[in-house]
């Protein structure tokens, strides 16, 4: 029997959070995701793998609990950068075939994802033998050609608000709502919300308004819309 069949034998055994303390095979920071998943409810079994970073197994965890496909999270050894850029990709159903491969970097992953997440064709620069600085300038073109085909000033933006920029654009959504140089990246992303879900977003739109009050709204008219109709 082999080292990893008799490690994977052990990990079958272990059915609470102590079992897999005392299988020694775990760091702290590994142990502390264990216990994360017993209290959330969680199957540890599908993380609990000393061959995964701790990071790594967070993705998953996460992945779980949000009952997402988590193949692509488990079948390989990742990097902090390459397992939340799979579930990132997971979370807004964007074609991770493209990139979730550890023969690509963190960094090569993010890129693609960011290419696909603003809707924009990657095939130009996804291959893996693209450099990541290669693959976020020919990111940062696509997105510069877009932006100005549309009459914006790339100028006034950073690389992220360009991006979700220009998924709006390309998701034929208005982003005036949100295209003021002055939101953060998160509160684009709250409006970039409300909008693919058809909310009326002009109540929240402000660039005054805290993202934590942003989500307060958000949540409340998703309630009405969804919930039990009260606002």
């Amino acid at each position: 029997m082999t080292r990893e069949e008799i490690t994977e034998e052990q990990l079958a055994l272990c059915k609470s959070y102590e079992d897999y303390e005392r299988t020694g095979m775990f760091t702290k920071e590994q142990l502390e995701m264990i216990k994360r998943g017993y209290r959330y409810g969680l199957d540890v079994k599908t993380f609990a793998n000393p061959k995964y970073s701790d990071y790594q197994m967070q993705a998953i965890a996460i992945g779980c609990q949000r009952g997402l496909d988590i193949r692509y999270l488990t079948k390989y050894r990742l990097n902090a950068q390459q397992a939340f850029a799979i579930l990132f990709g997971l979370q807004h159903g964007l074609n991770i075939k493209l990139f979730a491969n550890p023969k690509y970097s963190g960094i090569q992953m993010w890129r693609i994802a960011d290419g696909l997440y603003a809707k924009i064709d990657v095939s130009g620069y996804c291959d893996v033998t693209n450099s990541a600085d290669f693959m976020e300038n020919a990111l940062k073109g696509l997105l510069i050609e877009t932006l100005e085909k549309n009459g914006y000033t790339e100028s006034a933006y950073d690389m992220k608000q360009m991006i979700i920029i220009a998924r709006g654009l390309n998701s034929g959504l208005d982003t005036s709502f949100y295209d003021d140089p002055e939101f953060s990246n998160k509160q684009m992303e709250i409006i970039l919300k409300g909008l693919e879900n058809r909310m009326d977003v002009s109540s929240y739109a402000r660039t005054d308004m805290s993202c934590d009050d942003m989500m307060k709204v958000y949540k409340k008219i998703e309630q009405y819309m969804y919930g039990d109709g009260q606002l």
